[in-house]
């Protein structure tokens, strides 16, 4: 399968998924969100307050939710126009989040620009071979002394099984099946620090990786290359 016609594949299965996209990750409330994932909230708020936010792949905006708590504007943007309007349907405490169709390997094609890129649980889904070309797309939207933030997934148990399979260029790939029985092919693959770290070098001065064994995530955040902001 080529990686145009992979991209489309997950693209489509997004789309299909928007109906029962917040009942998968079962969060009631966005109080409730927040409260189960403070840790990580707190790790990275500092560099959300008062910065100008793109948000990748925001899907129903669960985490546009709590960064329009914290940041002076948000874009948020998702490929799929089924999530962005059960985003843009959402309550929003502190600034309205701007919604934006885009895609995130073509954001050449937005006019604005921030200081932070923020992205959660979409850096799994691009293939390996392709995040070259993301991040250097995305690190064009960001201004000078702009930081990219990293939220993300690490392996479970019920991740594995017969059905995944690993192609020529090493993405995890697996099929997915929705409620209405509808089949897609989804890559998702699970990166260690090693793996992120030398990806992101050619961009990044600074590196600051963590994991959070109790919520399955791990968090990456860097600055791009000659800024200075430590975020110990």
């Amino acid at each position: 399968m080529s990686d145009d016609k992979l991209i489309r594949e997950m693209n489509a299965y997004y789309d299909r998924r928007a109906p029962w996209h917040d009942e998968y990750l079962s969060y009631e409330s966005n109080e409730k969100m927040e409260a189960l994932l403070g840790p990580i909230i707190r790790r990275v708020e500092q560099f959300t307050v008062g910065r100008d936010v793109l948000e990748v792949a925001c899907g129903t905006g669960i985490w546009t939710q709590v960064l329009a708590r914290r940041a002076r504007t948000v874009v948020a943007t998702d490929v799929n126009s089924s999530v962005i309007e059960i985003a843009r349907r959402k309550e929003y405490r502190g600034v309205q989040p701007t919604f934006i169709v885009a895609d995130a390997y073509r954001l050449d094609d937005m006019e604005s620009s921030f200081d932070l890129a923020f992205m959660t649980d979409w850096w799994t889904h691009v293939p390996r071979q392709m995040l070259p070309s993301f991040l250097e797309g995305l690190h064009r939207r960001l201004r000078k002394n702009a930081h990219v933030v990293v939220i993300d997934m690490m392996p479970l148990d019920i991740h594995q099984g017969d059905d995944v399979v690993y192609d020529a260029d090493g993405n995890r790939r697996r099929q997915r099946t929705l409620p209405d029985g509808s089949q897609f092919e989804v890559v998702k693959n699970f990166p260690t620090e090693q793996e992120l770290t030398k990806v992101i070098n050619p961009y990044a001065d600074g590196i600051h990786y963590w994991q959070d064994q109790a919520l399955m995530r791990w968090v990456l955040i860097y600055r791009l290359r000659n800024q200075s902001t430590d975020p110990t």
